[in-house]
């Protein structure tokens, strides 16, 4: 797995979505990345829904209980006679009010859950984000090493160079120029194993 396939892999497993990180020379890398995740994020997405639905809930505490509706027959006949000769029907209407301090906690009370959710919002996206900056930063130290990586290895390659001239003219031993490359071979195969 190369480089930019690792950078890739753990941005999928950490927000749960297909993108893929800016460019080396790209700016606000970091700013694009947080908006990526407030955007992308399913952790900050259901936080979202959640605040929504504790908000709904505010006016549906003030609504009223259902009203109950009914009939009730007294002296009913025998059956298969017409229920319209039962002696006594009753019609029934039915609404509970309850005290008006009980309204009120409830809206109280939808209110607070609202606060909490939002709470819980905002603790989702301060963890998604600091999932992020960490991973970022932590790619972004892999990429800043793999640079010095590549940078000491083009100074050892014309060390290697200048070290193998220097053995032709008779200059050097033949030891310096094996050590040279046996570092230069050290430092290959790490910019490999990290690529």
């Amino acid at each position: 797995m190369n480089y930019l396939d690792m950078r890739l892999f753990v941005a999928i497993l950490l927000l749960g979505t297909t993108w893929a990180f800016p460019a080396h020379g790209e700016q606000n890398g970091l700013a694009e990345m947080l908006r990526m995740a407030d955007s992308h994020s399913p952790m900050i997405r259901a936080a979202q829904e959640r605040v929504k639905a504790a908000e709904a809930k505010i006016p549906q505490s003030l609504m009223l209980m259902d009203p109950m509706v009914g009939i009730k027959y007294y002296n009913i006949p025998a059956p298969g006679r017409d229920l319209g000769t039962a002696n006594m029907i009753m019609y029934q209407y039915a609404q509970k009010i309850p005290f008006p301090l009980k309204i009120v906690s409830k809206r109280d009370a939808a209110g607070n859950r609202v606060d909490m959710e939002k709470e819980n919002f905002r603790m989702t996206r301060l963890m998604v984000h600091a999932d992020v900056k960490r991973l970022y930063f932590g790619l972004w130290s892999i990429d800043r090493r793999v640079r010095a990586m590549e940078d000491t290895l083009s100074v050892l390659e014309r060390t290697e160079r200048l070290t193998e001239l220097r053995y032709r003219s008779g200059k050097t031993m033949f030891m310096d120029v094996l050590k040279i490359q046996v570092e230069t071979a050290k430092l290959r195969a790490e910019v490999k194993a990290i690529r």
